[in-house]
C-alpha cells in the first residue's frame, strides 16, 4: 500500500513537472525571421560565381579532389597487385590513422588560428607531397621488413598531415561564405567537390 501511495505521488510530481516545462517553453518570444526568397536553380551557379573570394576556395577544392582521385585508387591497386603488399599490412597502416587525432589535432588547431585555413592546408600538403615520391623507390624485390618500413615512413607522417588536411577540407565550403544565400553556396560546393572527383577518376583512368 505504501508503494502504491509513493508511486501515486511520483506520478503527480511528474505531471506538475510536465506542466512547468510547457509553461517555461512558452515564455520565450518567437524571433521574427526575415523573409528569404526561395533560390532558383540558376542561382546555385550564378550567385557563387559572382563571389571571387569564394571561387578561389572552390578552385582549391576542385584541385584537391582531382589530385586525390587521380591516383589514390590506382595506388592501392599498384601496391597490392604489382608490389605484392599484403591486404593485412595495407589495412593496418590505414587503421592507425584515427590514433593520430589526439596527438596532432591540437597542432593543426593552433596552425589554423595563427595563420589561416588555406595556409594550414598548404603546410599539410607540403608534408604529404614529397613523401609521395618515395613510392617510386618501392620495388617488388625488396625485403618484407624493408618494404613495411618504407610504407610506415611514408604513411605515418602523411597520417599526421592528413588530420589537418581532412579537417580543413571538411570546412572549406564555409570559408568566405556569406551569411546570405548559404543554400546556393553549399549546393555549388557539392557540385565542385564531385566534379573534381569525377575529373580525377577520368584522368587517372585514361592516362
Amino acid at each position: 500500500a505504501d508503494q502504491l501511495v509513493f508511486l501515486e505521488w511520483v506520478r503527480h510530481f511528474g505531471f506538475l513537472l510536465g506542466i512547468a516545462d510547457v509553461v517555461l517553453l512558452s515564455l520565450p518570444r518567437e524571433v521574427d525571421y526575415p523573409v528569404i526568397r526561395t533560390p532558383k536553380f540558376r542561382d546555385i551557379i550564378t550567385i557563387p560565381i559572382s563571389n571571387k573570394k569564394y571561387m578561389l576556395v572552390m578552385v582549391v577544392v576542385f584541385a584537391w579532389q582531382f589530385s586525390l582521385y587521380c591516383h589514390n585508387t590506382f595506388l592501392q591497386v599498384y601496391l597490392m597487385d604489382t608490389i605484392g603488399i599484403t591486404y593485412f599490412l595495407y589495412c593496418f597502416i590505414i587503421f592507425v590513422y584515427p590514433f593520430f587525432f589526439p596527438f596532432s589535432m591540437k597542432f593543426w588547431q593552433n596552425r589554423i588560428s595563427k595563420t589561416s585555413w588555406l595556409r594550414a592546408l598548404a603546410l599539410a600538403l607540403l608534408i604529404e607531397a614529397p613523401l609521395q615520391l618515395v613510392y617510386a623507390l618501392i620495388r617488388p624485390d625488396l625485403a618484407p621488413w624493408l618494404l613495411a618500413g618504407m610504407l610506415l615512413f611514408i604513411r605515418l607522417p602523411q597520417h599526421f598531415a592528413g588530420v589537418g588536411r581532412n579537417t580543413i577540407v571538411a570546412n572549406m565550403q564555409y570559408i568566405n561564405m556569406p551569411q546570405v544565400n548559404r543554400t546556393c553556396y553549399t549546393s555549388f560546393y557539392q557540385i565542385v567537390y564531385n566534379l573534381g572527383a569525377a575529373a580525377g577518376l577520368l584522368f587517372g583512368t585514361v592516362f
